[in-house]
């Protein structure tokens, strides 16, 4: 895992709201598979103009993705 700034890549907590860009940051996900992620089921919550992530709501999708390949 690389250090980025307070977060560290690879780690999403479960009870932290990420913001879109430091959600991108920790999970080293770039607009294109965030973009796949979303049509794949993974949740987004908007507030104006903003977009923010749950870690919760990351770790469900990729559990989903598990079950999905079973």
């Amino acid at each position: 895992m690389q250090q980025s700034g307070s977060v560290v890549v690879g780690e999403v907590e479960p009870d932290k709201l990420y913001t879109l860009e430091s959600f991108k940051k920790a999970t080293g996900l770039k607009d294109w598979a965030l973009r796949t992620a979303r049509k794949a089921g993974l949740k987004m919550h908007q507030a104006g103009n903003r977009k923010f992530v749950k870690g919760q709501d990351f770790i469900d999708y990729l559990e989903s993705l598990d079950t999905a390949t079973k």
